[in-house]
């Protein structure tokens, strides 16, 4: 069975601290707002757009899940659960945009960011 979606852009990316403040400008004031930009900076991470109808935000973020209480089988459930670690709000491991417009203002700062090659 397809969902629908199609991933038709991907890379390794690494936030530097002007594309992350800009990325969670709409937190910017809340108690949590410097753990975020702190985790997203802290490391490369795989950024990708999906295309994939009208609802395809709302079929992302369900395979997402939610950031404070989310299900089992949804990625912010079982990949900490699989590497062994707690439940975070701030170290999400997966990021998914809330609407259209904000899904578009996202895409503009990842274009912009530069592909990381790993070493390893």
């Amino acid at each position: 069975m397809s969902a629908g979606l199609k991933i038709v852009e991907s890379k390794l990316i690494q936030y530097d601290l002007e594309s992350a403040k800009k990325h969670y400008a709409v937190h910017e004031g809340k108690p949590f707002f410097d753990n975020l930009i702190k985790y997203i900076t802290s490391d490369v991470a795989y950024g990708m757009i999906v295309e994939g109808g009208e609802d395809c935000i709302e079929k992302i973020r369900a395979l997402c899940g939610s950031t404070k209480n989310p299900d089992e089988g949804t990625i912010r459930y079982e990949v900490p659960k699989m590497l062994g670690l707690p439940l975070r709000i701030t170290e999400n491991v997966v990021h998914s945009s809330d609407s259209k417009e904000n899904a578009e203002y996202e895409i503009a700062i990842f274009k912009n960011l530069k592909e990381e090659i790993l070493n390893i």
